[in-house]
């Protein structure tokens, strides 16, 4: 991905192999989000994967604040989220569904 690059949509810099980069500015906690993840939870919550609405729907997990930073990243993800396997994922449309 060269320097200069620019993504529409989060499903855009997922498909180039990138992750999200996160960082609260309540309480300096910094992440990286796993980007087929985080792509595949906005394709299930049917939620807008524009690049700029990412920060609408990410929170800290440990203060609740919006994140200060977001950014396209390249480095390995830090934060593992559920759900992780198939059966979970699932779970989660099926519920999604009612």
């Amino acid at each position: 991905m060269s320097a200069n690059s620019r993504f529409e949509t989060w499903s855009d810099a997922a498909r180039k192999g990138a992750n999200l980069a996160v960082g609260c500015s309540g309480c300096d906690r910094r992440a990286v989000i796993d980007g087929k993840w985080l792509d595949r939870k906005f394709f299930v919550h049917r939620w807008d994967n524009r690049m700029a609405m990412l920060s609408q729907r990410i929170r800290c997990g440990r203060c609740g604040a919006r994140p200060d930073l977001v950014r396209v990243t390249h480095q390995r993800p830090t934060l593992v989220l559920p759900p992780q396997d198939e059966a979970e994922w699932r779970k989660l449309v099926a519920r999604l569904r009612r």
